[in-house]
């Protein structure tokens, strides 16, 4: 015994030094309890029988002298549990209904002969006795009872916002079919940050590294979902919640399901509004099917349950009400802004007295009294050809009372995207022998959409498709009665490939960009707000355009997760104890959102006010028409292949102080190696490395220069766990714990810097308070201010190179974000199916990622550093956020 047990320490070890490690998980659950006599003592030797009703699979085990047993790892499922020894009569509990984690079955056995039987029917309490954990476990029936409704599949998402504690963030996350708005899993529950909570399915992490990525179950699929909310065990690694997803999988019936849910447009009313103006009903089709079927392969060894699920959706605006935007009147195209703020010449600034006090001269005293550019003027040619890609108004639009000429909202859309998901998923389960279980599963599944936005397409559409894989596999080998080892393999994969409508196709030739840096249309931002007053106007007035001249969408998204693991459970005396470990693999194989740049044109209205630091007149579409650049830049980067390595192991003792009060006592060592790049492809801002150029520090650091070859400096991190369950009478229980939980390092929020020193990048902006613009579409591309070419550097390791230019910044030692998590609570079971719990449910959050400006300094200190005029950075992303939440619940 003592040579497993070494061999199985030496295993774990081998195998969190090779690999990596993320959540320690199972998708099993477990059966302890203890047997006792009449008088309540405890019986070492009794055989205990555990038998799955649905698959005929047994486990024997025998109490050992303390009077315990734990089944460990068994699939969740209806059980009986026999208790028999000599001198006692039997005992037999069940139909038990097990659900992953753990469930306490005790026996109290009679002296009698082992033919007597005294069978015990009634189901397990309902009561948490073993555990300080807060928990919630949904089965297949309860989540099929509740309503779904929107247009995001079969999905669970929704209903994890019922939970005491939790509260969602809809419109950012991927649902169970592709689209987002689902609020349920960018969930916070108990004041944890969304999108850093633990997703598994069948125990298999499904996080990937970017983590708003997130592969979630079809519903159909499912048997149960575990929610963990708060102090949980050492046995899993990241904070926030856990949602474990158990999938279904045949049993000795055959068993099968199909289904459909449909919607329509022509199902709907029309839509309400105050306007005369008819409103178009959007248009919608969305249809979701599929079928399973699960059975025997061989009765009582092998099991298969297999799922189909397709879903056409093709729905306006992902199938909601129709969309108003806004575009240039025929009025503004024509360079004519009667109604609307005065504009002003921007060849005319005169700048006087030591404060300098800008003034210009308005076209209208130009122009006979008409607010217009006159027709001597010559128009931006980029600028007048890019214009006409604007779509047409086609509704009255909203007129404001003190501009009469600004017209808002007048162009109504529906964009009928098609969106259609496909996924398949399989699961075998194998019962090898009576001492060992082997199960599979995997989901695949396929999301080619498109997205065509403001239907205007080629320009701001683009064609998605994504693509992903969902498969574990693992093995429960029952060494002894007392020793269980459950070793699993899992590996997620997600690949996203978005291509826009205009790449490739010529349009900087077409519209006469002389300088672009990238074969898709370029980018115009026009958009001004300014301060409405007199004739009933008041507050800040947005005037013209809507973002919508713009190439789509360019990127490359490839992700995976290699996650293999193993835990051991030994039962030593009192002690139950899991240990083991696991490892997380990371690869984050993309480009940035958007890689595939021609150029990016801001136009504010600045040059076309009166005095610039009063922003009260002037008109950004004039501003585009006349060709003066606000703001300017440019960035082309190929894929980078990022990886991060985390092995992590861990201890847990549930210590049986008493058969009425158990300790759970954990620990939990992380190793999380930071974000290195496979070619080194990386680079930041360091404030530490002396500029040569300007004499000062602050440079740009790029992996492989220096012994550095990641973006955050490796951490060791220790995460202690403890928790206590009392049961002070059989239908009470008082529990209470605290843990440390860890936050991984995901790309989104930590991947500044990925791909600098190889990709192509510039940018520029006015540095003269709006006297003169940076640059002019229709020119060569030559920086007005400075006169000298637009700096665009083009794969550059230079620590000076991007001297002048908007850099990023990662900070290099990165503390580990974490959550303190801390809990106390009361459970009575009142009847037989009905239990009431008050707790208070407290978190902690420290090190969190928290966008500040690293300029801003005490206002002692103020004076005196602005004087000096080094304001390197405007604002970068540190680790200074706290949280704090203290709620009760019931």
């Amino acid at each position: 015994m003592m040579s497993f047990v070494r061999w199985a320490l030496a295993l774990c070890l081998v195998l969190c030094i090779a690999n990596s490690a993320f959540s320690q998980s199972t998708n099993s659950g477990d059966i302890r309890g203890t047997a006792t006599d009449p008088s309540g003592a405890l019986m070492p030797g009794v055989a205990v029988t555990v038998t799955n009703l649905d698959t005929g699979a047994t486990k024997n085990l025998v109490t050992n002298s303390d009077g315990l047993y734990d089944t460990a790892s068994i699939l969740p499922g209806n059980y009986r549990v026999t208790f028999t020894k000599e001198g006692f009569g039997k005992l037999v509990r069940g139909p038990i209904t097990l659900q992953v984690g753990i469930v306490t079955v005790n026996g109290v056995l009679k002296v009698g002969k082992i033919a007597e039987t005294v069978e015990v029917t009634a189901d397990i309490p309902l009561l948490k006795t073993e555990s300080a954990e807060q928990s919630t476990t949904l089965d297949s029936q309860t989540m099929a009872n509740l309503p779904q409704v929107g247009t995001n599949g079969q999905n669970w998402g929704p209903l994890a916002q019922l939970l005491p504690g939790a509260s969602g963030t809809g419109g950012s996350m991927p649902t169970a079919s592709g689209n987002t708005g689902d609020p349920g899993i960018a969930i916070s529950v108990n004041g944890n940050l969304p999108f850093y909570d633990n997703f598994l399915q069948d125990g298999a992490s499904t996080n990937l590294p970017i983590s708003a990525n997130v592969d979630i179950a079809t519903f159909e699929t499912m048997q149960e979902l575990q929610i963990t909310t708060s102090t949980f065990s050492a046995q899993y690694g990241i904070g926030g919640a856990v949602f474990n997803q158990i999938t279904k999988s045949g049993s000795n019936k055959w068993h099968g399901a199909g289904y459909e849910y449909f919607q329509s447009d022509q199902l709907r009313a029309d839509s309400y509004n105050f306007s005369s103006t008819p409103q178009p009903k959007p248009f919608l089709r969305y249809d979701d099917y599929g079928a399973a079927i699960g059975g025997p392969i061989v009765k009582n060894k092998l099991f298969f349950y297999f799922n189909i699920d397709r879903i056409y959706f093709n729905g306006g605006n992902g199938g909601g009400a129709t969309s108003v935007a806004t575009v240039p009147t025929v009025a503004m195209r024509n360079g004519d802004f009667t109604g609307m703020p005065l504009i002003y010449d921007p060849t005319t600034t005169v700048c006087t007295g030591t404060s300098q006090v800008c003034t210009r001269t308005s076209y209208a005293s130009e122009n006979g009294g008409k607010n217009a550019i006159p027709a001597g003027v010559t128009l931006d040619a980029v600028a007048l050809n890019a214009q006409k890609y604007y779509p047409m108004p086609n509704t009255p639009g909203t007129v404001d009372p003190a501009f009469p000429g600004v017209v808002t909202n007048n162009y109504a859309y529906t964009s009928p995207n098609l969106n259609p998901f496909h996924k398949w998923f399989g699961r075998i389960d194998y019962d090898q022998s009576e001492k060992n279980r082997i199960n599979f599963s995997i989901t695949q599944g396929d999301n080619p959409g498109t997205n065509t936005n403001f239907q205007i397409c080629p320009i701001d559409c683009f064609s998605g498709d994504v693509d992903r894989y969902n498969t574990q596999v693992s093995d429960v080998y029952q060494i002894s009665s007392h020793v269980v080892n459950e070793a699993r393999f899992g590996y997620t994969k997600q690949g996203n490939w978005f291509v826009p409508y205009t790449a490739g196709k010529g349009y900087a030739g077409q519209l006469g960009l002389q300088y672009s840096k990238g074969d898709v249309f370029p980018t115009f931002n026009v958009s001004q707000t300014v301060v409405a007053s007199g004739n009933g106007g008041s507050g800040n007035l947005a005037l013209c355009c809507s973002a919508m001249l713009q190439p789509g969408t360019n990127a490359i998204y490839i992700e995976n997760t290699f996650q293999p693991s193993d835990i051991v459970t030994m039962i030593r005396g009192k002690h139950i104890l899991h240990f083991g470990g696991e490892l997380l693999d990371y690869q984050a194989n993309y480009t940035p959102w958007g890689n595939l740049q021609s150029g990016n044109f801001t136009f504010t209205g600045v040059y076309t006010q009166q005095n610039p630091a009063n922003p009260v007149d002037g008109s950004a579409y004039a501003d585009f028409l006349l060709g003066d650049v606000n703001q300017w830049s440019a960035t082309n980067q190929p894929e980078s292949g990022m990886r991060m390595k985390s092995p992590q192991v861990f201890v847990q003792d549930d210590f049986k102080v008493r058969p009425n009060f158990t300790l759970n006592l954990g620990l939990r060592y992380e190793y999380q190696s930071g974000w290195s790049e496979v070619k080194n492809h990386l680079g930041s801002f360091d404030p530490t490395i002396q500029n040569t150029v300007s004499g000062t520090l602050g440079a740009m650091w790029f992996a492989g220069e220096t012994s550095r070859t990641t973006l955050m400096q490796p951490k060791n991190v220790l995460l202690p766990r403890f928790g206590f369950a009392w049961t002070p009478m059989g239908t009470t229980v008082v529990r209470g714990g605290f843990g440390i939980y860890a936050l991984t390092w995901s790309m989104d929020d930590y991947g500044q810097g990925v791909g600098l020193g190889n990709n192509s990048t510039g940018s520029a902006s006015d540095i003269t308070g709006g006297l003169s613009p940076v640059t002019t579409i229709d020119g060569p591309g030559n920086n007005l201010q400075t006169g000298l070419p637009l700096t665009y550097v083009v794969t550059n390791r230079s620590p000076t190179a991007y001297n002048g230019t908007n850099v990023s910044y990662n900070q290099y030692d990165l503390p580990v974000a974490k959550m303190y998590q801390w809990t106390a609570s009361v459970e009575r079971q009142l009847g037989t199916n009905m239990e009431a719990e008050i707790a208070y449910v407290a978190s902690h959050g420290a090190h969190l990622a928290f966008p500040a400006d690293l300029n801003q300094i005490p206002r002692c200190q103020a004076i005196a550093d602005l004087q000096s005029g080094e304001h390197p950075l405007s604002a970068v992303r540190n680790n200074w956020g706290k949280s704090r939440r203290f709620p009760f619940q019931l």
